[in-house]
């Protein structure tokens, strides 16, 4: 699997409310140094197609939590492997055989997207 190249955790929102028109927050998540990792806005100002404040709180949770659910990931496809090779060892004989299964190939998938690597 690939090194992890993003910042490393812990990640944390940082939500304040806004008076600019049509925009009720705005969030950073920052890094564990204080450094800039993204930031978005509501924007109710474009109405249906806009991101409203729920909806934008839960982007700034979801983008924060990525670190752990990264490495909550790779951990839990390990010990996925390890039970299917250990369950079934006349169908998975191999480390090949194991990267086959279907929830093994979905976390692999999953894990190159979030690295920048392929499937």
């Amino acid at each position: 699997m690939s090194a992890c190249k993003h910042t490393p955790a812990p990640w944390t929102v940082d939500e304040r409310t806004c008076s600019l028109d049509g925009v009720s927050i705005a969030w950073t998540i920052f890094s564990r140094d204080r450094i800039c990792i993204a930031d978005g806005q509501s924007q109710e100002h474009l109405g249906d197609t806009g991101i409203h404040e729920d909806e934008c709180r839960a982007n700034a949770r979801l983008i924060a939590a990525a670190t752990d659910m990264l490495s909550a990931l790779r951990s839990s496809r390990d010990v996925l492997a390890r039970a299917i090779k250990a369950a079934a060892p006349d169908l998975f004989e191999s480390d090949e055989d194991v990267n086959e299964h279907l929830t093994i190939k979905r976390m692999d998938a999953a894990i190159a997207r979030a690295v920048g690597g392929a499937a």
